[in-house]
């Protein structure tokens, strides 16, 4: 009667399962890295994408500062300027004396699309300097 159930008893029936169930585990860690190197990838164009956006900001504003400085605008209200990067359209217009609002239309070479709108104080530029 011990013999009746062997198949149970004996241990190499169990190596199969045990080894389906490592490999298994090994897969989903596998897949798991890959799809998180590809979110990295991803996140790193887009931070990308946004310091390209920033420099383009920063490089538009400082040169309609200059020109504003400069008197070249004296009848219109909109700039365009072609960068190395994209596009920037400001659109601006005098608040107070020396006083601007500016609104910013950026656009990447990547298509990336971004406005926003700041002021610029010409007195404290003119103190700094």
């Amino acid at each position: 009667m011990k013999n009746q159930f062997n198949f149970i008893n004996k241990e190499a029936g169990f190596y199969l399962p045990f080894v389906l169930f490592i490999i298994t585990i090994c897969f989903i860690i596998l897949t798991a890295s890959i799809n998180m190197y590809k979110n990295e990838i991803e996140v790193t164009h887009k931070q990308l994408e946004q310091i390209k956006v920033e420099t383009l900001f920063q490089i538009s504003r400082t040169k309609l500062k200059n020109e504003i400085k400069e008197n070249k605008f004296k009848h219109t209200n909109q700039i365009t300027y072609q960068l190395q990067d994209g596009f920037v359209t400001i659109t601006f217009m005098p608040i107070e004396e020396n006083s601007y609002q500016m609104h910013f239309t950026i656009l990447t070479n990547k298509n990336t699309y971004y406005e926003l709108t700041n002021r610029l104080n010409m007195k404290t530029m003119e103190q700094n300097n």
